[in-house]
């Protein structure tokens, strides 16, 4: 009876859809649009080496997201490129920066298709991020660490947002570097062509 029991939930376990990720965004969003051949070009050869500079890694998240591109205007001084720092994902006109702070703690931004990472937030609450409703989560790591992710524009209803911050730092300070991105900027959101162009 017990190889019963391991078989049927080896078998239930075989059958449940996974927790992470957003499989139906590309359905909501559609692809990206096609670049032109130099950008192309000049794509493939980044993907194939590490970006200098988080410019020229910002620079290689602009040409594959539709959200204007954005850092913290407080990251801290001596902020660098983590070791694999951009991570694009065609199918979905999504990509991610991931930055080592200059205390060693991480922090990744999400640009285009953003939202929390596995099996989604453990204890999410509704938050603002300047004028955009957003959804925080943080908690501390079995290390005791502080963790905090925020997304935004995003309800507790609809966790996903064009732009997300998360990484090994206080909700107070996920807030403030996200606040500071949506400071004075243009609209978060798929950009809209204006009447006469």
């Amino acid at each position: 009876m017990r190889w019963f029991r391991v078989f049927a939930l080896v078998v239930l376990l075989a059958f449940l859809p996974g927790c992470g990720g957003s499989g139906d965004a590309a359905a909501v969003f559609g692809p990206p649009k096609p670049k032109p051949p130099h950008v192309r070009n000049a794509l493939k050869q980044m993907r194939h080496t590490r970006p200098p500079t988080i410019g020229d890694a910002t620079r290689l998240i602009a040409a594959n997201v539709d959200v204007p591109v954005r850092l913290p205007a407080d990251l801290p001084h001596g902020t660098s490129l983590n070791n694999r720092p951009v991570h694009v994902s065609r199918k979905t006109g999504s990509a991610q920066l991931d930055l080592l702070l200059a205390n060693h703690k991480t922090l990744t931004i999400q640009y285009g298709n953003a939202g929390f990472d596995g099996c989604g937030p453990v204890h999410p609450r509704a938050v603002h991020v300047g004028p955009y409703h957003a959804v925080l989560d943080d908690y501390r790591l079995p290390s005791g660490s502080p963790y905090a992710t925020v997304v935004w524009p995003a309800t507790l209803k609809s966790m996903q947002g064009d732009y997300a911050i998360s990484g090994s730092v206080s909700a107070k300070i996920a807030l403030r570097f996200a606040r500071s991105m949506a400071k004075d900027r243009t609209t978060p959101g798929r950009p809209q062509q204006r009447p006469g162009c």
